[in-house]
């Protein structure tokens, strides 16, 4: 191991920024989960609806729904793909670890928030003050008081 440390995301193996929702994850794979979550989206398997099989098969907020094999993962999920099954990306960020209930959506913060998203969370703040100088240190201030 390397003196930096040799940290992959369990989702699509790319290099992990830290702990996020639960599970060790890229930024990316981050930015996927959230937005998954706090908009309430439907994703169907590529390989599901390649096949033309009659099983509903979506994902929505961590719950599955009307399928037995909706737990497996059909598709390979790797960040050097162009393109990845939303439906089987979702799914491995739970099973890695990845906790719906963790996403702050604008219903539990008093931030105002446009199109259902919050990209200022007090953790990230926290974690990034150091980096914080001049303006951007008195709105990460601001915005750690809420």
């Amino acid at each position: 191991m390397d003196s930096e440390g040799n940290f992959d995301c369990f989702i699509c193996h790319a290099h992990a920024t830290g702990f996020h929702f639960g599970a060790q994850s890229c930024q990316a794979c981050c930015a996927f989960f959230r937005r998954a979550v706090s908009l309430k989206r439907q994703y169907i398997c590529q390989q599901k609806r390649k096949s033309g099989s009659n099983t509903k098969e979506f994902h929505k907020n961590g719950e599955n729904e009307e399928s037995e094999n909706s737990s497996s993962i059909l598709c390979d999920i790797h960040f050097k793909q162009k393109i990845l099954c939303r439906s089987c990306r979702f799914q491995k960020c739970l099973s890695v670890g990845m906790n719906p209930n963790n996403v702050q959506t604008p219903q539990k913060t008093n931030i105002n928030a446009k199109n259902g998203r919050n990209y200022f969370t007090k953790s990230g703040l926290e974690r990034n003050k150091k980096f914080a100088k001049g303006a951007c240190a008195e709105q990460a201030q601001f915005c750690l008081k809420i």
